[in-house]
């Protein structure tokens, strides 16, 4: 997933963006463009971050030329991301047929999320720092960021988390239920929480570190190993072997999941049962050079009416140019 790779560019770039404020070096602005360039490109929610830009227009610091050159540079970052995502993307789609995000508008993404509302603050409460010890502080932390009353802190704060509820709003039902679209926000739940932490007595400052950590592993050891019941996945490019040669277009039964074809080597289509079945669609992909169809037995086991070149408990392959 390239949600943790983007938003780690994207702080590196927000990183130099700062030096080059302390330092007024033109390289650090480079640098600045780069990484938050790329941050963007990587994946479209590192955007939020340019939420906490909104008080350099109005901070009394900075000179009007550091103001506008960061202000210029940002912009064009911004467009490079933007024509990635709204000009280049949508051809691709018009081209492939294959769209993994679908963007929804404000109230429809309101309308499915409100189907899943314990899903959407367990993202908060558990997914992005998997530990509720770790979520206490966080709480404890808010509390503190408002009673200590700096203004530039609730804003920046508050910006971000206007923003970031916008991104919520547009990803409807796909924000609540998978687990990593939350990463963007981490990163400020972990500023906040290690505020809280560091005001503990210094005796237990590090005992309690050592806990989160211990209670963060803990609750996600079970992704640091592949389950017994998806090892069959790691079989899927031995099986294709030569049967299905390396530029060779193939179609599988992974639906929107691209897992498949990239664990296949190969490229092509990904599509749900459903649409395996439906023999127009299937011509109309054969068209566009699909010659081969490897199927997912433990998701699919129906018989189907191409000639089968290879087949075992869990895959199927099948020649789309030849009937039985």
């Amino acid at each position: 997933m390239p949600d943790t790779f983007s938003i780690s560019l994207m702080l590196i770039g927000i990183w130099q963006g700062v030096k080059y404020f302390d330092f007024g070096r033109f390289i650090h602005l480079f640098w600045f463009f780069v990484f938050s360039a790329l941050g963007i490109v990587v994946k479209l929610p590192s955007i939020v971050y340019f939420s906490l830009f909104i008080l350099i227009p109005f901070s009394k610091e900075l000179s009007l030329k550091q103001k506008v050159t960061f202000i210029g540079v940002s912009t064009v970052s911004f467009t490079i991301g933007a024509i990635w995502y709204f000009y280049w993307v949508p051809h691709l789609v018009e081209t492939y047929n294959y769209q993994l995000y679908f963007p929804k508008s404000l109230a429809k993404g309101w309308q499915e999320i409100s189907q899943f509302i314990p899903e959407l603050f367990e993202r908060f409460y558990k997914s992005a720092l998997q530990s509720f010890i770790a979520f206490g502080f966080f709480l404890f932390g808010l509390v503190l960021l408002f009673k200590e009353r700096s203004k530039r802190h609730i804003l920046l704060f508050s910006s971000f988390f206007i923003v970031f509820c916008l991104f919520i709003l547009k990803t409807g039902d796909v924000f609540p239920q998978h687990n990593y679209y939350i990463i963007p926000f981490t990163p400020i739940m972990a500023l906040i929480t290690g505020n809280a932490i560091v005001k503990l007595p210094q005796k237990i400052l590090i005992p309690a570190i050592c806990i989160i950590a211990i209670e963060a592993i803990a609750n996600q050891q079970h992704d640091l190993f592949i389950k017994e019941k998806n090892k069959y996945k790691l079989e899927i490019e031995n099986f294709a072997g030569e049967t299905i040669p390396k530029t060779s277009k193939v179609i599988v039964n992974g639906g929107k999941n691209p897992q498949m074809i990239y664990l296949l080597h190969r490229k092509g289509w990904s599509i749900s049962n459903e649409e395996i079945l439906n023999k127009q669609l299937i011509q109309n992909i054969v068209s566009k050079g699909a010659k081969f169809m490897v199927l997912d037995n433990h998701i699919m086991n129906d018989s189907l009416p191409y000639k089968i070149l290879k087949k075992n408990d869990h895959y199927t392959i099948y020649n789309l140019n030849r009937n039985d």
